[in-house]
This record gives C-alpha cells, structure tokens and sequence, in this order.
C-alpha cells in the first residue's frame, strides 16, 4: 500500500504547485534578507505544517494488514455450536515490527481450505492474561464458537486478522452475540456469590465457599438447592457442588463447597462466550486451586492444584435434585446405557463407569437434563445413592460420587480420585433423546492448532466485500417470530430462504433485488404453506450472486 498522501477535495494540482511556489519564493526572500538561523527554522516548521493542512490528514487503512489461521479438528465425535479456546501470542511478531497491538481490530472469520470466506462475522472474545501488555506482553486467549454442527473426523479453518494502533480505523468491530453469558455479584443464601448466566442456565457459586449452591434452569427448576440454613441437612445444608475436599472431623481442611468460608474467588475473565473463576484454599501451607470456566452451554472444573489434603486426593460429588424436586419418574442414565431410579434407594449402585465416565440425571416429565463427566476416566469407584427421608418417605436429595464409594464400604468417607490437571464437565441439556451425542460432543478436547502471524493486507481477501454480513437472529431460540438482520454491499439480487435440518426448504423470505446498507426481516415461524413450523433447528442461507452467508436458529415450543 503506498504512503504517498492525497490531496484534499477542492485542491487542485496547479493550486497545489502554486502554493508550494509561493513558499519557496518566500524561502529565496528570507535567504536575500540573510535572517537568522532561528528564523530559518521556524519559516521550515511554518511551511510545512501548512504544507500537510493542505494535503489532507493521512488515510486510515480499511482493513487489518495481519492475520493467523487456526483449525479446529472435531475428532472421532460431531459438535455443535463448539466453543474453541486458542492461545494468542503476538509479543515476538509485534515486537520485530515495533508495532502495539490494538484488540479493537481482533475479528475472527472462518473459510475453507481454498481460503474462500464463510463467515465474516464468527462470534469471538478475548480474554487478555493477567500480565497483559499491548507493546511488550501480547499474550491471551481467544474464545470463539465452531457455530452449527460439525461433523466426526472434519476439520474447520479459521482466520484471526488484526492490526496496529492507528492503522485500521474502520475494522469491524465484534459481532454480537444475542444471548451473551453474564456474570454478577449478589448476596444468595448469606454468602456473596457470583451469579453467571447462560443461554441454558444460571449458575450460583459461593464465593468464599468456592461452590456451587445452584443451577437453576430456564424454567425456575433448581437442580442442586442449597440452602445455608442450620440442621436443615439433606434438605438443603448438605446439597452442592463439587464438594471436592473432604476430610473426616476436620472442617479447616475440607474445601469447596457452598456455606464454606476457607476460601478465596475471583474473575479470571468474563465475556458474551466464557467467564472463569479461579478458587484458591485460604491455607497457604494447604494451598488447593479450582479453576471453573462457564460456557454457553456447560461448566467445565479443572483442579489446577492439589493441597495436603487426604494426601492430595479428592472427589466431585453432586448433591441436590434432578429438576427441583425428586419423585418416581426421575432416573439416572450412565453412559453404557444403564437406567435407574434416582428416588428409589434400592437403586443405588458402586462401581467403576465404564468409559466414557458420564452419566445424566433426568426428570421425565420433560426432555431436559443435567449431567456429569469425569472427562479423563480413571478406574476408581464411582457411586449413586438417594439420602435422607421426609414423612412421606421421598428422598430429599441424591448423591453421586466420582471416586466415592457407598457409605457401606469401608473406608466410604476417603476420596479415591488424585492428581492435577483433571477435569470435569457439568450442563444442562435440552433433549435426553440426543444426550449421549451431546455430553461427548461438549467434554472431549478439540485439537486446535495455531499457525504463525503473516503480514498480509487483504487478510481476508476479495472475496467478501466490506458491508455484506449476516447476523445471528434475534431472539434466539424464539417463539413463534423472529428477526433475521444483515447488510449488503452494493445493490443487487438477494435470496435469503429458512431450511430445516435436513436442508429441505422451508420458506423463501425475501427474492429480490435490495438496495446497498442494512436490511432485517421478520420470519413468522410459518412455512410457505402458511402452516406454523414444528419446533427445532433451522437454518437460514443469505445468497447473493457471488456469496454466501449462513446462519441456524431453534424454534421452540
């Protein structure tokens, strides 16, 4: 790209020249007049400010002049709407250009293996590391989202573009995310606690309990139930998650569990796609530390480090009720297909699961669920049981265990799990019917590779024109209407049609030559009959005769 600089609007070339002849002629009267030094350089200084007035302030590139590609290989299961964590290092490239990072310019966009772009707008956050410096520490993690389902063994290609301060003054800015995960402060059951909310749940977690005391869905159901009320017991003081450090008659070394207070949280970060906590043990000489990081669609634990103890070992226990109540239609599901009650107590069952180790709680009078995985799998025992009795002889809460055995084995209260760096999942789901597929889809790792930065001005190429995108609809999920928004870049034809997921037509919503700028349409729910379209995922496809754009949407009951 050159340097040189335009001349303004209204300025001609002869104008141009005309005043540069002015100044030098005003230049040979100062050399006749034989004016001091210091004049001389203050006529220079003169001159050539209103040389550059004349000129034009210098033109801000329109689009960001580095990128790097990542890919994101699905591995042996499909995923959807699979959130990605990449590492962003750019100290060492930026520093040989001497040039300071400005994260206004981050955009990530996804194309195919020929580099053509699929998606301009894929919906991303950074998060900067704590010793974050934009000129000499460019260090931090990007979070965006493998958005649609991505089949077993497949690939997807990324580009992360980006630029200097004060070299892209019209980069895209992030796009939106409709349904963003939040996070706020409160006062619940007499402990500050965060609350993080997600498309698919809210989470409660104790602060200085450094547990969770609630996973309350989107109908008001709580599925764990805590509550810090003195000798309430399984009704409630005992329920929680994950429960991980328990040492038998010594409280001051048992960690992690709502209504404790031997702990110290903080944010990590927090954005529209994650937000993380870290937990820390308030014994430096028994010094324990969980990391949580709360995604749109489920919570994953890794235990960073392991204290002293039970010797380093440890459970994760959840404790609390399947749907917010327990009664005869609720079941456990394990991973090899098994089934059991999770009210009756004569169900209850000891043994190592079998790989994977996941296995769900569901409350049959609707589709959704709540599981568990120990995402390493280990050979330790595992175990489930209902606990504690009302006059009506319900169980008040259930408990199951990963590395706790039942409390008729010996030794029932010594954890069995160890180690550090292991992790566990934990969300909600919408549909039991597809729960296998989901649980492995949301705690296998992706193997995400991040290639080296390049210099390249048309990082995302010719291919998108800037102006044509396609949003994310809103709302979304929705019932029974919703708005599909986007923005075109020079007039033309246009098709944008709603598909099922099956790729059948649904309903062409708009057919027609449309203006430059922004556009929204509504789509009613209705198919081209004018029938309302049953409940699930859509897709919609925005054509234009050299592009196009994607995006899904679900349709609720």
């Amino acid at each position: 790209m050159s340097n040189r600089q335009s001349l303004p609007a209204g300025l001609h070339t002869a104008d141009y020249f005309q005043k540069t002849k002015v100044l030098r002629s005003a230049g040979r009267s100062a050399r006749r007049a034989a004016w001091s030094p210091r004049v001389w350089v203050l006529l220079f200084m003169a001159a050539l400010v209103l040389i550059l007035v004349m000129m034009g302030p210098l033109n801000a590139r329109a689009a960001q002049q580095y990128h790097y590609s990542v890919t994101a290989e699905a591995g042996a299961t499909a995923r959807v709407d699979m959130p990605v964590d990449a590492p962003l290092d750019l100290t060492s490239y930026l520093f040989g250009l001497a040039g300071t990072l400005d994260p206004a310019t981050l955009q990530v966009v996804e194309v195919d293996t020929a580099g053509i772009v699929l998606n301009s707008s894929v919906q991303f956050q950074f998060d900067a590391a704590a010793d974050f410096d934009a000129a000499t520490n460019i260090v931090g993690n990007l979070v965006f989202v493998m958005n649609d389902t991505t089949p077993a063994m497949s690939t997807r290609h990324y580009r992360v573009l980006f630029d200097v301060v004060g070299s892209c003054g019209d980069c895209p800015a992030a796009p939106a995310v409709p349904v963003p995960t939040t996070v706020d402060s409160l006062m619940y059951e007499n402990q500050m606690t965060y609350l993080v909310s997600t498309p698919r749940a809210d989470y409660y977690y104790h602060k200085d309990g450094a547990g969770l005391a609630s996973i309350i869905d989107n109908d008001g159901q709580d599925w764990i139930g805590f509550h810090d009320i003195g000798g309430s017991n399984t009704a409630g003081e005992y329920r929680g998650i994950p429960n991980l450090v328990f040492t038998l008659n010594d409280a001051d070394a048992s960690f992690f569990h709502p209504g404790f207070d031997n702990a110290t949280s903080h944010l990590v970060s927090q954005g529209p796609l994650k937000v993380a906590v870290r937990s820390v043990t308030n014994d430096g000489a028994n010094e324990w530390i969980l990391l949580w990081e709360f995604y749109q669609s489920f919570a994953r634990l890794t235990v960073e480090q392991t204290g002293t103890s039970n010797g380093g070992d440890y459970w994760f226990l959840y404790e609390g009720t399947p749907g917010g109540s327990l009664d005869m239609g609720d079941v456990v599901v394990r991973s090899d297909g098994t089934i059991t009650s999770a009210m009756d107590n004569g169900d209850q069952w000891e043994m190592a699961l079998a790989d994977p180790q996941w296995l769900y709680f569901h409350d049959t009078a609707a589709a959704r669920y709540l599981y568990v995985s120990d995402d390493m799998g280990d050979n330790d025992l595992d175990s489930y049981r209902s606990q504690g009795q009302t006059s009506s002889s319900t169980p008040e809460m259930c408990v199951f265990g990963l590395g706790r055995v039942m409390n008729t084995t010996a030794n029932s209260l010594v954890p069995r799990m160890s180690g550090s760096g292991r992790t566990f999942t934990i969300g909600l789901g919408e549909d039991n019917t597809t729960a296998a597929a989901e649980i492995t889809g949301a705690y296998l790792p992706l193997n995400v590779a991040v290639g080296d930065p390049v210099s390249d001005v048309s990082a995302v190429g010719d291919e998108l024109p800037r102006g044509l995108a396609l949003s994310q609809n809103y709302p979304n999920p929705f019932n029974p209407a919703t708005t599909i928004s986007f923005s075109l870049a020079n007039r033309g034809a246009v098709n944008l049609s709603v598909y099922d997921a099956a790729g059948r037509l649904v309903r062409t919503l708009i057919a027609e030559n449309l203006a430059s700028g922004p556009h929204a349409v509504l789509w009613d729910g209705q198919d081209e009959s004018g029938r309302m379209a049953a409940s699930g995922i859509y897709l919609y496809r925005l054509a234009t005769p050299d592009h196009v754009l994607r995006g899904k949407m679900t349709l609720v009951e």
